[in-house]
C-alpha cells in the first residue's frame, strides 16, 4: 500500500490524572494554584474562606480590617482552573482511590494530596 493511502498512526494518550487535594490552607492552595489546568484537580475543604493569619498583627494594630485577611477559596481555586468542593473529608480509601465526604460525595482520584496541617 502506498504511503499516501496509509492511515496516520494515532498516538495513545494517557488519561488526564484526577488529583484530589484535601485541605485549602497554604499547602493545599499553593499546590492547586501551581498545578497546570490540564489536570483535573478538586480541592476539598470545609471552610469557604482562606484566612491569611500571618497578617493578624496588622488586624490587631488596626492597619488592616478583618475582611482584608480573608479570601474566597472558591475564587482562588477557580482562577487556577480547578474545582473547589466545600465539604469535610471523612474517609480516604487508598486501595480503591476514593475520598468520601460528610456530604455523601464519593470522589475518585489518581493522586491524593493531604494538606490538612
Amino acid at each position: 500500500m502506498p504511503a499516501s493511502e496509509r492511515k496516520p498512526k494515532t498516538e495513545k494518550t494517557e488519561p488526564t490524572p484526577r488529583i484530589v487535594i484535601v485541605g485549602a490552607n497554604f499547602a493545599g492552595l499553593t499546590t492547586a494554584i501551581n498545578l497546570p489546568r490540564k489536570y483535573r484537580v478538586k480541592v476539598i475543604d470545609c471552610r469557604a474562606q482562606f484566612e491569611f493569619l500571618p497578617n493578624i498583627h496588622e488586624l490587631l494594630s488596626g492597619i488592616k480590617k478583618a475582611g482584608n485577611l480573608r479570601m474566597d477559596t472558591n475564587q482562588l481555586i477557580d482562577r487556577a482552573g480547578h474545582r473547589f468542593i466545600r465539604d469535610t473529608v471523612t474517609t480516604i480509601d487508598p486501595a480503591n482511590k476514593k475520598v468520601y465526604t460528610s456530604g455523601r460525595k464519593r470522589i475518585l482520584y489518581d493522586i491524593c494530596v493531604l494538606a490538612v496541617g
